[in-house]
């Protein structure tokens, strides 16, 4: 990281900035909290003054800071994750030194991703191998992310068309992926009469209090959205605690510990 200073009126504004290049050829590793993001390099000195330059870079960095914000942190782990299958795959077919595949053209680009995309489905790449394939969702969403990767450092997207949409060979290898994968088991539900029965066999307090919220539940259909909370700054959705809860009796709020 390198920190700069700039002038801002009479205020000055100091920012960290990180200059370095996305480290494209990297070792898989167990940590995948960030992926590295690309900044631009800055213009040299010859083109701006001193002033203009750390001015420029000044509003590079809010710039970048303001990308960074508009993409959740489980959207980059999972990019990250992907890159590093990506890495893995290249490393066996003999082409680690090309990350991005600048020295293929645009058909050689796509019998890679396509390759990548069924590689994946197999379960030949990963920390968790297994011979049992992965469902077509699954692979498809790792090439996706590699995919956004390379947009993200200004190339191409491999698995684009002329007109910027998923090429026909993707959507059809993803398509007979799904053609053959088993159909989706959905959990069977309760019948009513297993809620009425807890309301009519509670007996203290905490039991009736518990069958009650069971029959909140099954009345709000089990949505996520009226049993989970999703904290401010992240999307991720989180179980509600007992703590967010309120209990009344009449006009009375009742203490959560009594």
């Amino acid at each position: 990281m390198q920190l700069f200073t700039t002038l801002a009126g009479e205020r000055e504004c100091d920012h960290g900035l990180f200059l370095e290049g996305f480290p494209l050829v990297r070792r898989p590793t167990r940590n995948h909290a960030n992926i590295p993001r690309l900044f631009p390099l800055p213009l040299d000195d010859k083109d701006r003054t001193g002033t203009g330059r750390n001015y420029l870079l000044d509003l590079e960095a809010g710039a970048a800071r303001a990308r960074e914000d508009g993409v959740t942190k489980g959207t980059l782990a999972k990019q990250s994750r992907s890159w590093d299958i990506w890495l893995e795959f290249l490393e066996r077919t003999g082409h680690a030194d090309d990350p991005l595949l600048e020295d293929l053209d645009q058909v050689g680009r796509l019998r890679m991703c396509g390759a990548f995309m069924h590689a994946k489905r197999r379960g030949d790449l990963g920390s968790r191998r297994s011979a049992q394939q992965v469902l077509a969702g699954t692979a498809r969403s790792a090439l996706d992310n590699v995919a956004a990767t390379f947009v993200a450092h200004h190339h191409p997207s491999p698995i684009a068309d002329g007109l910027g949409n998923v090429h026909r060979d993707i959507r059809r290898q993803t398509s007979g992926y799904k053609r053959v994968d088993p159909p989706r088991e959905h959990e069977r539900a309760l019948q009513p009469v297993v809620f009425r029965n807890r309301l009519r066999k509670a007996r203290h307090p905490r039991a009736k209090a518990r069958a009650q919220l069971l029959g909140g539940a099954l009345f709000w259909g089990l949505r996520s959205c009226e049993y989970t909370y999703v904290r401010p700054g992240d999307r991720k959705t989180r179980p509600i605690q007992v703590k967010d809860l309120v209990f009344m009796a009449g006009k009375k709020k009742l203490p959560h510990h009594p």
